[in-house]
Order: C-alpha cells, then structure tokens, then sequence
C-alpha cells in the first residue's frame, strides 16, 4: 500500500464513523467499503494508471452514495448535519480532480465532472471547471457551445452564454458548429421573449420600459469579431421591431458570412447548416422564413453563379409553410418565378422539376396539383 493511498483512506475514517453510528452501513459492509477504496486508490496512484481506473472509482462511489440514500430513506434517517451527507459528494469531485490534473487533455473528463457537479448543484464548482477547461481547450468549438448551454439551460442567463459563444468565436471563428450555435441562441431568445409576452397576454407592448424590461434587452457585448456593440430593445410589436423580426439572427449570419466567404464550397456548407438551425424553430412562436429566405437569398447573391446556392434560392419559399394552404400557392408563385428566371444562367431546372413533383401527394387538391405539374414541366422544357 502506498503512502499516498493509506493517506486518503484515513481521511474517510470520519465517514465511515457516521455512517456506521447512524446504523447505514454495518462493520462488515464498511470494512469491504475500505478494502474496495484501498484498491482504487493504489490502482489510480500507480504510474501507469489510466483514466478509465479513475472513472471505475468515481462509478464505485456514485453506487455507494445511491446505496447510502436508499438506506437512508427506507430507515428514516436523518442526516442532514452528519458528515456523511456531503463527505460522499465532496470525495467524488476529488477524485474527478485528481483525474484532471493527470489527464488534463481528456475533454470528456472534464464534460464528466462538470456534468456531476451539475446534478449535485455544486455551482462554484461548475464555474471553476468550466473556467479552467475553456482556459486550457480554446480551441475545442464544443466546449464552448457546452459552456454556453449551460448558462442558458441552468441559469437562463442570455448575456453570460452570448459572452461565452463570442469568446469561443475568437478562438474558432472558422466554426461552422460555433456560428449556429450563436444563431440558434439568439433565436431561441426571440422565442422565449414572444412566448413569454403571449402568456402574460400583452403581445401589442407600447414602449414604455420598466426595470423588469431592461433586463430583456438584447444586449451584443464589445467583441473583435465583426459584430458591432449594439443594444437591441425588445419592447414593442413585432412589426415594429426588427430585433423581434431576427435582425439579430441575421447580423450573426452576416458576420459568419464574412468568414466563410473565402470560397464558394466553404459558403455553401456553412449557408446549409445555418439554414438548418433557423428550420428547428419551424413550430415556434415565430415566423421564420423570413430569416431562412434572406439567408439562402444572401449566399446566393453572393455567388450567384452557384448552382447549388441557386437551386436552395428556388425551393426557399416552398420551406416552413404548411402544403395545401393560400399561403403555400403564394410562395409558389415566388419560387416558379426564381426558377424560371434563373433557368437559362443555372442548370437547375430538372432539379427543381424533381423537387416540386416530390412535393405531391395522394391528398393533394386538384388544382394545386395541376398548378404545380404544369410548373414542373415547363420549367424542363426548351
């Protein structure tokens, strides 16, 4: 046995005390509990120790501490100032540090701590590996959109996981995952705050802000990346505001553009994956085509000469709209237009015919179905 290992195991004693005091274990149980750490820790103090020796341990301890709840509860227990209500937790994060400061370059050990500290509540804990991790994997674009996750999903904190993206984008601004992870956020801001004024039923907001409106404004913190410092107010109709229309989402476009913009295939792969991002928002509170279609039609003007960027052009208005509807035989309209104009600069016309004859079905109405089978000819046609 190794000092360091006899080390360690002696500072469980104070546990193993409580626990058998408060009737959880019985000497027996504690003595194999002892026998298994002692194993572990000589294994993960050895030279050659491997980072899954380390994740056996922190397994070991989680079943301990599953097993110590359920007795717990089943006796009527209660523990609550006992050390061995937090000793268990406070020993799992030890372990997953010790491991961290061995293996340092093993990103999912780190996603694995943070992860446990998260389902313990153990906050000052997350920050600190988050802080350390970022530090020492810049370059990892996941990491940054995990970071930012968990502002947004555990603190609902807009500015800090709007912080951490940009910051990520300093470091990775050749990220395609990065740019629609920043997109994808400031959407599901406009979202939340639509769905929010719907519930609270004041969807026709005049302009006077409150405090409480303050904090709901869009705010784009000083950055090196050509993103201006602008705040943008949320307050007010959607008509009348453009930040509630996805300016935003569209200035993130814009920027990611001038990254991408080095070449044609770079642009087309990171206008798809953008476009992707605004189609998961197709049943939310707002109507985004508009921001879809100036995406597609942005790229495309770009480089007009792209086939594949024209053909997304055509087939744009026909995305997010519901098939059999007036405002369906409206986009249509728009759709057969681009094509029919662009039909003799690109070769994209049995694409497109393709297209519009895949979108008929069985329960297609008559005269739509003629419309769109006279457009799909004719757009073939010499």
């Amino acid at each position: 046995m190794s000092e360091k290992a006899r080390f360690f195991i002696e500072k469980s004693i104070p546990e193993l005390k409580d626990l058998e005091k408060k009737g959880i274990f019985n000497k027996d149980e504690l003595n194999r509990i002892s026998k298994k750490r002692m194993e572990f820790e000589n294994r993960i103090n050895n030279r050659g120790s491997k980072v899954k020796d380390f994740q056996l341990y922190i397994e070991y301890e989680k079943n301990i501490e599953e097993l110590k709840k359920s007795r717990r509860s089943k006796k009527n227990i209660d523990t609550k100032s006992a050390i061995s209500n937090w000793s268990g937790a406070r020993r799992i994060n030890f372990i997953f540090e010790r491991a961290l400061r061995k293996f340092p370059g093993n990103t999912g050990l780190w996603i694995e701590a943070i992860e446990y500290a998260r389902s313990q509540k153990m906050f000052k804990i997350i920050n600190n590996l988050i802080n350390r991790m970022l530090k020492l994997h810049p370059k990892k674009p996941e990491l940054w959109i995990f970071a930012a996750s968990y502002e947004i999903d555990d603190n609902s904190d807009i500015i800090a996981a709007r912080r951490l993206l940009q910051n990520g984008l300093k470091f990775n601004n050749d990220s395609i995952d990065l740019w629609c992870a920043y997109g994808h956020l400031e959407l599901s801001y406009i979202v939340k705050i639509l769905l929010r004024r719907k519930i609270l039923g004041i969807d026709n907001e005049d302009n006077t802000q409150t405090k409480d409106e303050d904090e709901s404004t869009l705010l784009l913190p000083e950055t090196e990346l050509d993103l201006p410092d602008i705040e943008v107010n949320v307050l007010g109709s959607v008509d009348q505001n453009p930040a509630l229309q996805g300016s935003v989402v569209k200035l993130v476009f814009d920027s990611g553009m001038k990254v991408f913009n080095f070449s044609q295939k770079s642009a087309l792969k990171f206008t798809k994956a953008y476009a992707d991002t605004i189609c998961e928002f197709a049943d939310s509170t707002i109507d985004v085509w508009p921001i879809y279609d100036y995406v597609i039609t942005t790229a495309f003007t770009e480089y007009s000469s792209s086939a594949d960027l024209g053909y997304l052009y055509c087939i744009s208005p026909l995305q997010l709209v519901a098939f059999n509807t007036s405002e369906f035989v409206k986009r249509l309209r728009i759709s057969a237009q681009r094509a029919f104009d662009l039909k003799k600069s690109l070769d994209i016309a049995r694409e497109y015919s393709h297209y519009l004859t895949s979108l008929l079905t069985d329960d297609t109405n008559k005269e739509l179905k003629e419309s769109i089978t006279a457009i799909a000819e004719s757009i073939i046609s010499k």
